[in-house]
């Protein structure tokens, strides 16, 4: 994720919703608007509790994730505990940016998520082989967890 997280501007969520093909929708907009302010993938529950003001039903807000999933401006990402998180994918702080996955650390004591590149490690992105990789998940014990 990019260093600076900052809120799209309605006019930049509009730009890559129009570029992926979708129609412009409220939800979509304000979906897309929540998960750049994160610094970490969150789950359909914390879009939830972040839109609670505005009043959108879970299926929507589900239906709407997805949405951006196919599109390929979200990612789905699956850490192994049956919870789906969602992150936007945009690496550097402009918002017309190249958009690719990158490899994210999970507690396996208390279930957070970060980005590896926002804790100042770096993966070298190098080919596989004929292998495309989908994502990366390190598993290990958060400096809270490990204090306790």
């Amino acid at each position: 994720m990019a260093d600076n997280h900052r809120e799209l501007s309605l006019a930049a969520a509009n730009d890559m919703l129009r570029a992926c093909g979708l129609r412009r929708t409220y939800t979509r907009v304000h979906v897309l608007q929540c998960l750049s302010r994160q610094s970490a993938p969150i789950t359909h529950a914390d879009v939830g509790r972040e839109l609670a003001s505005f009043g959108f039903e879970t299926s929507t807000l589900f239906r709407g994730l997805n949405d951006l999933v196919e599109a390929g401006i979200v990612s789905r990402l699956d850490v192994g505990d049956r919870v789906w998180r969602f992150e936007l994918l945009v690496l550097t702080g402009t918002e017309n940016s190249e958009r690719q996955n990158h490899p994210h650390i999970v507690c396996s004591q208390c279930g957070r998520v970060e980005c590896v590149a926002a804790l100042g490690a770096r993966i070298l992105d190098q080919p596989l082989g004929k292998w495309r990789v989908d994502e990366i998940v390190f598993k290990g014990v958060c400096e809270t967890c490990s204090t306790l």
